[in-house]
């Protein structure tokens, strides 16, 4: 019989660990170095937990689960993760990873966490579960003085293990800003920490002694037979305001005698008004005369785990911008059945109510995967309906998307 269990005894870390070793041979690291870094996670990390799922005594796989507080609209709320999800190689087309995500599911509905949130190895796998997609990583690749120069660098500064305190609280006053963001936690904060001692550069700007912003990069080697050659590698650039991300902007800039490029991963869709040329360091150029500014890929799916409690959460939470409104919400959801039906919802003087059924309610069809985007704002009712991905009336379509706007996309740094 199949179950799903914490991991407690030693012996079943090891083995999951020697499954995550087999899964993931891009870890470039050893089999001894992952199990310490398990056993330090295990301990260290109190907002998450090692599961593994077993058949009788075997061991079949596991994953990991985490706790977090993500910034959805301006509040705070509940969202839990899972990574780390391995299955061994001999148990392969057995189901067990559909097994240890139901159990995730199952745990993200009797904790009340209303949104899941995960790092998909295969976006279509996750998609047939019900995950959405999100918000598009771009990765840019520029001189870097094609970037802001500016006139004052007295409020450079390096920062180090001492500033950790100024570190925390300017990544949270950024987390409150920005939709998407996720609070860190205790461990991780230390895991920052233990990164930026080990190797790279962490440059601040302060001003009146408080952090505004900060840059944490790498020098990458540009070339195999000049060793004059490099680049600049940003792991992770936070800012609270424009001045402050001018002034990092700045420093990168300055840094052209040395460095041939820097290379930056952004959720921000806008990104390339910073620069002075978006040309790509390749200078590809399409047919249609489109200059590559970027590659992209698609990270974090989002999914709503219960569609009846997500709605009750933003009725309580949350107000809406739009018109009076009553909807039907029809919601397709193979891979949890209590979702699968219509609710009803209905909107006055900006505050939502889920309702019994209301006549003359404006109907909308939608799988749970495109709710959980459309709801994340990770994409527009229009642009799932020119697509075929939701049905309504094509004269309530306004309507609608004015109830669903979410004024921006979520981004989020927190790796997991």
């Amino acid at each position: 019989m199949r179950n799903v269990v914490p991991i407690i005894k030693s012996s079943d870390l090891k083995k999951f660990v020697q499954i995550c070793y087999y899964a993931y041979p891009g870890f470039n690291t050893t089999i001894e170095k992952l199990l310490e870094n398990f056993q330090r996670v295990s301990s260290e990390d109190k907002n998450s937990m090692y599961y593994v799922l077993k058949d009788n005594d075997k061991i079949m796989g596991g994953m990991r689960i985490i706790d977090y507080k993500m910034n959805y609209r301006n509040q705070f709320i509940d969202a839990c993760g899972v990574g780390m999800v391995a299955v061994d190689l001999i148990h392969k087309k057995q189901k067990a990873a559909k097994d240890m995500i139901e159990f995730y599911l199952k745990h993200c509905q009797e904790q009340k966490h209303p949104i899941a949130i995960l790092y998909p190895f295969r976006p279509d796998f996750y998609y047939k579960m019900g995950f959405g997609y999100g918000t598009p990583s771009l990765t840019y690749s520029f001189k870097p003085y094609d970037l802001y120069i500016g006139e004052n660098r007295e409020k450079w500064c390096y920062l180090g293990s001492e500033d950790l305190p100024l570190i925390a609280d300017c990544y949270r006053r950024m987390a409150e800003q920005q939709h998407g963001y996720c609070l860190r936690s205790a461990y991780e904060l230390e895991s920052f920490k233990r990164r930026f001692n080990k190797e790279g550069v962490l440059l601040g700007y302060k001003v009146n002694r408080r952090l505004e912003g900060y840059i944490y990069f790498s020098s990458k080697k540009g070339s195999a037979t000049n060793f004059l050659k490099n680049y600049i590698r940003v792991n992770e650039i936070i800012y609270t305001n424009p001045e402050a991300l001018q002034a990092l902007c700045h420093f990168l800039s300055v840094q052209a005698d040395q460095y041939d490029r820097v290379e930056l991963e952004t959720q921000q869709p806008d990104f390339h008004y910073v620069l002075k040329d978006i040309r790509h360091v390749s200078q590809d150029v399409s047919p249609r005369i489109a200059h590559k500014c970027f590659a992209g890929g698609l990270g974090m799916m989002y999914r709503i785990v219960d569609v009846g409690h997500w709605f009750k959460l933003l009725a309580d939470k949350y107000k809406f911008n739009c018109a009076d409104v009553n909807i039907g919400l029809t919601v397709t959801d193979s891979f949890m059945p209590e979702n699968n039906k219509t609710f009803y919802l209905a909107v006055k003087d900006q505050k939502l109510k889920v309702v019994d059924k209301k006549a003359n309610s404006l109907m909308l069809s939608i799988n749970i995967s495109e709710l959980s985007s459309l709801m994340m704002g990770c994409v527009r009712l229009e642009s799932l309906h020119k697509v075929g991905k939701v049905t309504c009336q094509e004269s309530d379509l306004a309507a609608l998307s004015a109830f669903f706007n979410i004024p921006d996309v979520p981004q989020c740094l927190t790796a997991f």
